[in-house]
């Protein structure tokens, strides 16, 4: 997987409005997936889009399908759309930070 640069920003974002400096940010490519580790925060958070194509309902037509597999320091969750991604983001480092 890529990361897109409008998903690298939507990334600094997060981390601009919860006072984070970009220097501490780390990401790590491996296997495809990415991996977000933030300086200060033991836990880590990572994603992979996973794209494939399913059949209609009624059988007639293709269509591609695709979500995002997190893996939040072991825990893993499905989301089906990118802004669900930066949203489990937020609550992770939100998370993270009070357990600091």
């Amino acid at each position: 997987m890529k990361l897109s640069k409008h998903q690298y920003q939507d990334i600094l974002q997060v981390l601009t409005e919860l006072n984070i400096p970009p220097e501490n940010l780390s990401l790590v490519k491996r296997k495809g997936r990415i991996r977000v580790i933030i300086s200060g925060i033991d836990s880590y958070f990572e994603f992979f889009k996973r794209k494939s194509i399913a059949i209609t309902r009624d059988g007639l037509q293709w269509k591609d399908v695709a979500h995002y597999e997190l893996n939040i320091s072991g825990i893993h969750k499905n989301v089906p759309a990118w802004i669900e991604v930066i949203l489990e983001f937020r609550i992770w480092i939100k998370g993270s930070e009070k357990a600091s």
